[in-house]
């Protein structure tokens, strides 16, 4: 879990290439896991206390900007334009449609947004990792 946090913070602010769903969804749930902290467990009102919230609120803010990178480049590991995370913005199921998207098992090929970040035979030419049946496009 931890490598898929470092590899997400390494590419945060990286449009280009492709994310599995472990990295992406570690990094969307950071920023999730401080808001129930702030929302929680209430801090004292004295220097301390406002300290630690404001420290909290910063962090997330700080997590909050790579996350449209990290979407983008989850949209392309399932072979789709990162252009797609336009589809969040339209009222209600906008943002469904667009979770729905996120889910997808990524493509096990590699595509022009880079290779597959899953491949464990890296030198396994693509044709050899393709299901049978299926054509090359």
């Amino acid at each position: 879990m931890l490598r898929h946090y470092e590899k997400a913070i390494r590419n945060s602010f990286n449009f280009h290439g492709r994310a599995p769903r472990e990295e992406f969804f570690v990094l969307l749930w950071s920023p999730l896991m401080l808001v129930f902290l702030l929302v929680a467990f209430p801090f004292n009102e004295d220097f301390v206390g406002q300290l630690i919230e404001k420290a909290l609120v910063g962090l997330l803010i700080l997590l909050l900007i790579p996350i449209p990178c990290a979407t983008v480049r989850r949209l392309h590991d399932i072979g789709s334009s990162g252009w797609w995370i336009l589809v969040g913005l339209v009222p209600i199921i906008g943002p469904i449609l667009l979770l729905v998207l996120l889910l997808i098992d990524s493509v096990p090929l590699d595509l022009p947004y880079g290779p597959n970040p899953k491949n464990k035979y890296p030198d396994v030419p693509d044709e050899y990792l393709r299901p049978p049946g299926t054509e090359p496009e």
